[in-house]
């Protein structure tokens, strides 16, 4: 079982253990808010059909490691607790938010940019 910090990006799925949850718990527990943001794909299944299944494939993986590069740029790896893709057309971002330092607006800027 590795730990949650050698599973935050895209995590699979355990009947045993969810790292989301887990990593949601922990925040929580000190005492940080938690902030979600999913980002949906509006074209998906027009995509699936244009691209075929194995080009689909490799398109998804390149959009992920992509999405990982432009939010470790953007966010400090203490402010990610989980990379998800949430169904087969959206990803989830996960963050630790501490309210002392981070404010609606700043966290709503830095969204914009990861979209961008």
């Amino acid at each position: 079982m590795l730990p949650l910090n050698k599973i935050k990006y895209f995590p699979p799925q355990f009947i045993i253990r969810d790292p989301v949850a887990e990593g949601v718990n922990l925040a929580l527990k000190q005492g940080f808010e938690v902030a979600v943001a999913v980002l949906n794909f509006k074209n998906w299944q027009d995509l699936s059909e244009q691209l075929g299944e194995h080009s689909f494939g490799q398109f998804i993986k390149n959009i992920k490691k992509i999405f990982l590069a432009v939010i470790q740029r953007e966010l400090e790896d203490n402010q990610i607790i989980i990379v998800h893709d949430h169904n087969s057309d959206s990803l989830a971002l996960i963050l630790k938010v501490d309210h002392s330092r981070d404010c609606v607006t700043e966290i709503d800027q830095t969204l914009k940019k990861i979209v961008r």
